[in-house]
């Protein structure tokens, strides 16, 4: 499971994004993040509602927004 999630998004300055793993989503952003870091460029991450994987479309915070894509970009 990988949900990403924000709370208090009502309230910019007080915004909090929760990302929450269990232990293959943990080992997947790890292979992802080797990646990002050896060939750059971004990576993607999608709800399957977005037509992607691996996001859950299922909440786990009460009052928080779901994340339907995620993307890490390489600086």
């Amino acid at each position: 499971m990988f949900v990403v999630e924000i709370k208090r998004i009502d309230k910019l300055n007080e915004a909090e994004v929760i990302i929450s793993l269990d232990l293959q989503a943990i080992e997947d952003l790890i292979t992802q993040l080797k990646m990002l870091k050896s060939v750059g460029d971004d990576a993607h991450f999608f709800t399957e509602e977005w037509g992607g994987s691996p996001l859950s479309s299922q909440p786990t915070l009460n009052e928080s927004v779901l994340v339907n894509h995620l993307k890490l970009v390489r600086l």
